[in-house]
This record gives structure tokens, sequence and C-alpha cells, in this order.
């Protein structure tokens, strides 16, 4: 059986947004090199604070393997198909720099912590020999648009109208995504959530 092990939060947030990027390939290479060390960042103004059901964690229920891939190992449904799964929400509790209004849309980007996403599904992180289920992740859908908050190329950008109130909850569904012949075990994947206004 597939099950969802809730060890880490599913979604997190955060207020700045600060991406660094360590290349550092000489590290180890003895003595006299000169490793480098670079840095990338950026630092907005529009950015939203939000507050996630649970605390972030959500757990899927526990399914067989076959309600995922047929016999043959093919998924049953693809991962643009909104087939429903387990809801939950996003609410939007304050805009910096918004205090006079003027915003249009928000933006939901939704990105993997660890592993790259594959075929609009968000991967399981729990390998293999930790227990983990093979041939299966996570797919996430708006419930206001029933499309994948992922597109093809595995980018993100989830729009809403701001309109007069845009501090709200906004609804999304998560379910379980065959990707092709699927082992049992535990599935953890931690998504992270960024969320600006224009």
């Amino acid at each position: 059986m597939v099950s969802h092990d809730v060890k880490r939060p599913l979604f997190s947030v955060c207020r700045l947004l600060l991406l660094a990027t360590l290349n550092a390939p000489g590290a180890f290479a003895g003595a006299g090199s000169s490793p480098d060390l670079t840095f990338s960042a950026q630092i907005r103004d529009n950015t939203c604070t939000i507050r996630l059901d649970n605390d972030g964690y959500m757990r899927l229920p526990v399914i067989h393997r076959n309600e995922l891939v047929d016999g043959d190992g093919n998924p049953r449904v693809s991962p643009t198909e909104n087939t429903g799964g387990e809801a939950f929400r996003i609410t939007v509790t304050d805009c910096m720099g918004n205090s006079g209004g003027g915003a249009q849309a928000l933006h939901f980007a939704f990105s993997p912590y660890a592993l790259p996403v594959q075929n609009q599904v968000f991967p399981n992180e729990t390998a293999a020999a930790d227990g983990g289920a093979q041939g299966v992740g996570i797919v996430i859908f708006s419930r206001q648009h029933g499309t994948n908050v992922l597109n093809a190329d595995g980018s993100s950008d989830v729009v809403f109208p701001a309109g007069a109130n845009m501090f709200k909850d906004y609804l999304f569904t998560a379910r379980y995504q065959g990707l092709g012949p699927v082992t049992s075990g535990l599935l953890t994947s931690r998504v992270r959530v960024d969320v600006i206004y224009d």
C-alpha cells in the first residue's frame, strides 16, 4: 500500500524570497586551490504572508497501489486531470508594501524543496532504501481554476485577481499521482509556496 509519512512540513512560505547557490568546485582539491563561493539572491517588496492549515502538515489517506496504475504499470490518470483529492487552504494574511491597496493580482508559486519536478508531479523524497514508495508523487490543483499548479515545464504561477479583499482563503487539493510501476511504501514531498502581488 502507498502511504504518506508526515515527518516534515508539506508547505512552507518565505516572507523574503532569498535564493542562495553555493558553488565550490575546488573546495577539496588540496593545497594551493582557490575555491569559488557564489551567492545569488533576490529581495522583493511585493511579498505576502500566508497561513497554512495544520501548520503545513497534510496526511493523505492510505490507498492501494492499484488505484494509481493499471496492470501494466501505466498511470490511471494524468497529472493534468483534476480528479479530486484532499482539500487544503492557504490564507493570505498580509502583503508587505500594499497598505494603500492597488494590487491587481496575487501570484502563488509552488516548487519542490529537494528533487526536481517530474511531469508536473512533486516527487517522493523518501528513498526506496528508507521504505519509500517508488513510481508515485503528489499533484496539487487550484480548486478555483481546476488546474495543476505546475506548468508542463515545471514552473508555477497560479494567478488570482486581488479584488477588494485579497486577504482570504485560497483553496487547493492534493492527491497521489502514479508515474509508472508503483511499489508500496512511504511518500514524503515538501513543497515551497511563495505568494507575491502585482
